[in-house]
């Protein structure tokens, strides 16, 4: 079987001994050329590569789905232990134009105390949804980390003495 042609290299690159636009030919197997000299074995490759937990992207929305969402930045005025239930904080956020009572799932992250006055990131417009506990109504906005179940918020990151952002504030 013929060698794979994985590309042409200029006689300034990596040997100086090939002429100007001459094809390389890649023996069966490599991946690539490294810049040390080597060949990279895709087998050598595959055991380099980091792994990772990662979910795999959704499927694809228009923009017109995603500009349904109205994402804003709330202050989280109060934040309670939710009695009977072992995930769930309630939280009061202000985003301007009124206050959302929220359900949150990181009460195993988040002392109650801590959250007090921090901005987040807020899915405002989420259809109001009744639980065992209360009514919810809107959504914080978190990453997880796949690998630990490690929980951060999404708030705003501006320069050091700028000023707050206000409540209510889109994100866009």
């Amino acid at each position: 079987m013929q060698p794979t042609v994985v590309g042409q290299v200029s006689e300034r690159t990596w040997r100086g001994d090939i002429s100007l636009f001459s094809q390389v030919q890649a023996p069966r197997g490599v991946l690539f050329f490294r810049m040390d000299g080597r060949l990279l074995y895709a087998s050598e490759a595959a055991q380099e590569m980091p792994t990772s937990s990662v979910e795999p992207l959704k499927e694809e929305i228009l923009f017109d789905d995603f500009a349904k969402v109205d994402l804003r930045l709330g202050t989280i005025v109060e934040a309670a232990l939710v009695p009977r239930a072992k995930k769930l904080l309630q939280l009061t956020v202000d985003i301007g134009v009124k206050r959302l009572n929220v359900f949150a799932g990181i009460r195993s992250q988040f002392d109650p105390t801590f959250l007090k006055g921090k901005q987040v990131a807020v899915v405002a417009n989420l259809k109001p949804r009744k639980m065992r506990f209360g009514v919810s109504e809107g959504m914080v906005v978190a990453a997880e980390n796949p690998d630990s179940g490690e929980l951060a918020l999404l708030t705003p990151l501006r320069e050091e003495g700028a000023e707050g952002m206000l409540p209510g504030a889109t994100i866009s």
